[in-house]
């Protein structure tokens, strides 16, 4: 079994189990980018970009009316179903995309914060509802990174913007396409590990037996 293979599935066992987090990133991602005015765009289904290729991914359109075409290995036709995503590349402003970039990790953080603060004080510890709260606090913690696409539009706006939050934002941009990349080497378990660590350690202080 290659090293590729490993990491693959990995990743996708570790994307099952934080899938209450998904969701919740996803949720406030597109709250946020609403309240910032950031446009949606149509994009095609993932799976069908890799097997059409990159003219498979269309902005605003997509082939044969919505429908892009292609042969698989197996020689079977897959059929692309475009969905509807926030562009950031058209957010209005640099200070709009500065916020739908960097406010849903931090409100999504602060849902984590909760969930481990009712797990150590609502609850009994090691109880079955003590366990499912901290599960739910670690998968919503696990996605608590910045959107890659968002970080991408960033960073490409940070270099044609003068604006002064640009200092904030280039930063920023660079920060969240590097926890992106890291995220093979599962880097998002230990920002969640380390946040419970956080706010275990500012509850009970000198408590290691409750981490």
């Amino acid at each position: 079994m290659s090293l590729s293979v490993i990491f693959r599935a990995a990743g996708v066992g570790f994307t099952l189990a934080t899938f209450p987090g998904l969701v919740v990133s996803a949720v406030v991602r597109d709250v946020v980018a609403r309240c910032c005015g950031v446009p949606s765009g149509r994009v095609a289904d993932s799976r069908a970009r890799d097997d059409a290729g990159p003219a498979a991914a269309v902005s605003g359109r997509t082939s044969r009316e919505g429908a892009a075409n292609a042969v698989t290995d197996g020689g079977t036709v897959g059929t692309s179903r475009p969905t509807y995503a926030a562009d950031y590349r058209r957010a209005p402003t640099y200070r709009s995309l500065l916020a739908a970039t960097a406010v849903p990790p931090v409100a999504t953080a602060l849902v984590a914060v909760l969930l481990f603060v009712a797990a150590a004080t609502v609850v009994e510890f090691w109880t079955l509802r003590w366990w499912m709260l901290t599960w739910l606090g670690v998968a919503v913690a696990a996605h608590a990174l910045p959107a890659a696409d968002a970080s991408r539009a960033l960073r490409e706006r940070s270099r044609r913007t003068d604006s002064r939050l640009r200092r904030v934002g280039a930063p920023l941009a660079t920060a969240g396409r590097l926890a992106a990349a890291l995220t093979i080497v599962r880097v998002d378990a230990l920002i969640a590990a380390a946040l419970y660590y956080l706010v275990a350690a500012a509850l009970y202080p000198g408590a290691p037996s409750v981490i």
